[in-house]
């Protein structure tokens, strides 16, 4: 199931989810080299990039992707005093959320409302960390990940087992909702 996902849905995906920062980028970061001043570039990956995506294979690939994306900026373009942050919230109280579902897999830590993930992005560039991690569990998670990636794997595997029939009964996201 899976698996069978459309080219037209792994291609617009690619465009919205990872191409949009390298457009965007190449746009800004030429005119930003050539001024002075505070630049700030913020890169939305989503715990997905991180972790995984339970459910979704192109949601993961293209997470994953876009916080490559965030470290290669970062490490790049630093001495060019662009700071580069990379936003990995969970379940946020967005359209993408349907409502009542609790934010599914994404939300066992609780969905929070935008203003909150506002907050800690402008409280991230004050302090110039890179990692904007709105739901602090997404830390403990990903120091795990690092730790003992088998043992993570299997607890994503029980994950994907637990979240199975709720996902089996819930409509596929649409990248028209996002």
């Amino acid at each position: 199931m899976i698996l069978k996902t459309g080219m037209t849905t792994w291609l617009i995906l690619g465009i919205m989810m990872v191409m949009q920062h390298v457009y965007v980028a190449r746009h800004l970061f030429p005119l930003w080299q050539q001024r002075e001043g505070e630049k700030y570039f913020v890169i939305t990956a989503s715990a997905a990039g991180l972790l995984t995506q339970v459910g979704s294979l192109p949601y993961s690939v293209t997470k994953h992707a876009a916080v490559s994306i965030a470290e290669w900026y970062r490490i790049t373009y630093a001495d060019f005093g662009i700071r580069v942050h990379c936003l990995c919230p969970q379940a946020v109280q967005t359209g993408m959320v349907p409502e009542g579902s609790g934010g599914g897999v994404a939300g066992g830590d609780g969905v929070i409302k935008p203003e909150v993930v506002a907050d800690d992005v402008v409280r991230a560039m004050q302090e110039g960390k890179f990692l904007v991690l709105p739901h602090a569990e997404v830390l403990k998670y990903y120091q795990r990940k690092a730790s003992d990636y088998d043992r993570w794997l299997a607890g994503m595997g029980r994950l994907h087992k637990s979240f199975g029939e709720w996902m089996r009964r819930s409509p596929p996201m649409s990248a028209a909702k996002l």
